[in-house]
């Protein structure tokens, strides 16, 4: 296993386990930092630390709207959970829960 598997929080989001190691770092910086300030900023309540923390690490993984077809085909495997096309039209969910859809080149 490797050692970031062994680093990261339970509260990472499954969907990045096949990012790049260094933004699973990133990502587990971040967290831990925010869950910090959190912790000052919402005493007694590990529910909203959690999730303040949580939604500041997961900016790090936000994926820009690809500009066109070509763009979405070219996208890394693991900022994607959907790419499918059916009926002349490619549809794309990002990690982040964005949906897109695109027209299929003939």
């Amino acid at each position: 296993m490797d050692p970031i598997e062994r680093e990261v929080s339970k509260d990472m989001p499954p969907e990045i386990a096949g990012a790049p190691r260094d933004l699973k770092l990133q990502w587990q910086k971040t967290y831990d930092a925010e869950l910090d300030r959190a912790s000052r900023d919402f005493p007694g309540d590990a529910h909203a630390q959690r999730q303040a923390a949580r939604r500041a690490a997961n900016r790090l993984i936000s994926v820009d709207r690809p500009a066109n077809y070509e763009a979405a085909m070219k996208l890394e495997p693991w900022k994607f959970l959907k790419r499918e096309a059916a009926e002349g039209k490619l549809c794309i969910v990002t990690i982040d829960g964005q949906k897109f859809f695109y027209d299929v080149p003939n």
